[in-house]
């Protein structure tokens, strides 16, 4: 509060003063942390208009164009992630910016960029490539290769190398993230036919005797990367989690990786993180499931993208792709979204869940 009070004296002062675009730049971000995004983007503008060069101000833009379902400039905007301080991709591919042209008898590569639930949400973007007739080269991390070794329309899958372009031959390149701009994706006509991500079956049998097949199985999953921008916010505990515990008829199976997988010592939930080596092994286990409960992170993507029942936990500002003001995900029609109603409330947010899930498994609905 006492930033946006002297903020704001500053450009009461002089509204042009040399550095009046950060003062408007900085006013737009604690604008969007008030819930206030209308105002965010005026304020974004101005940064903008006095500074026309600051891409910084065009990417926050951008995110809350894109958050308001304001698509068509908001793709127009999210251009700018590459020229911004800490800019998605640095690399410079020496090859032509594929902008949606046939690509009859030409080799493109679509590279990666961001995280891995970024990767999962728009791969679905391939099928609409592939009508263009090309070879299609996917760069993904290592991690993800083996999940999208079987989606249609991938001729070829090459590791991301951290810093490097691919040592493969390619006549044009685009980013996976750039697609829904290139097919001038809207709320009305974006893909989202499901399932678009299969589980390897071998590996889904395999899991099937980890069930409890007297019980409604529910896979969850409570924190997301710690190095993302915002996971103070959008990442929880397994304490929060326990609340869902005491319902009858359920079994919980935890499909956490990394260190806050130890958080679950002493608890009911099962835990699987020994049996997931990669975004396969966690399909398989998803496969297996009736519901999937988790905070903003891949494993949700995942599930949305394999048309699994998903219960997505948001925090009080959400992501971009997840609008504003409803239950639902145009992007997954099997999720539903819960958010919260208050800054870091997620005991509300998890009671909330409690009821709609002892609901759901006494009704099934």
């Amino acid at each position: 509060e006492k930033s946006e009070e002297a903020f704001n004296t500053a450009l009461s002062i002089n509204p042009e003063y040399t550095q009046a675009y950060l003062a408007h730049y900085n006013l737009g971000i604690f604008s969007e942390e008030k819930g206030k995004f209308e105002k965010a983007l005026e304020h974004y503008g101005m940064s903008i208009k006095l500074n026309p060069d600051f891409p910084d101000a065009h990417w926050n833009r951008s995110l809350v164009l894109l958050l308001l379902g304001k698509f068509e400039e908001g793709w127009r905007e999210y251009q700018y992630r590459f020229r911004k301080q800490s800019p998605t991709d640095s690399r410079v591919f020496d090859k032509p910016l594929w902008k949606g042209e046939p690509l009859e008898n030409k080799r493109i590569l679509i590279a990666s960029e961001q995280g891995f639930g970024d990767s999962i949400q728009f791969i679905r973007y391939i099928p609409l490539v592939k009508q263009k007739k090309g070879h299609i080269i996917l760069e993904c991390r290592k991690e993800i290769a083996r999940l999208f070794e079987d989606i249609d329309g991938i001729d070829e899958i090459v590791i991301k190398e951290k810093d490097k372009v691919p040592d493969v031959d390619f006549d044009c390149y685009i980013h996976l993230m750039d697609l829904p701009g290139i097919f001038k994706t809207n709320l009305d006509n974006l893909p989202n036919k499901v399932p678009y991500i299969n589980a390897n079956q071998g590996l889904s049998k395999k899991l099937n005797g980890e069930l409890k097949k007297d019980k409604f199985n529910i896979g969850v999953v409570w924190a997301g990367n710690p190095k993302h921008d915002n996971d103070k916010n959008r990442s929880t505990t397994i304490d929060k989690f326990r609340i869902l515990e005491s319902l009858p008829g359920i079994a919980i199976f935890s499909l956490q990786k990394g260190k806050d997988e130890n958080q679950l010592k002493s608890s009911k939930i099962i835990d699987m993180s020994e049996k997931i080596n990669g975004f396969s092994d966690t399909a398989a286990i998803i496969d297996n499931l009736d519901l999937i409960i988790s905070v903003d992170t891949s494993v949700a993507h995942l599930a949305g993208a394999m048309g699994k029942p998903v219960w997505t936990l948001l925090g009080f500002n959400p992501d971009w792709r997840w609008l504003l003001g409803r239950n639902d995900s145009p992007w997954y029609p099997t999720m539903k979204l819960f958010r919260q109603k208050r800054k870091g409330d997620w005991d509300s947010l998890l009671e909330e869940v409690k009821e709609s899930l002892e609901k759901h498994v006494r009704f099934r609905v």
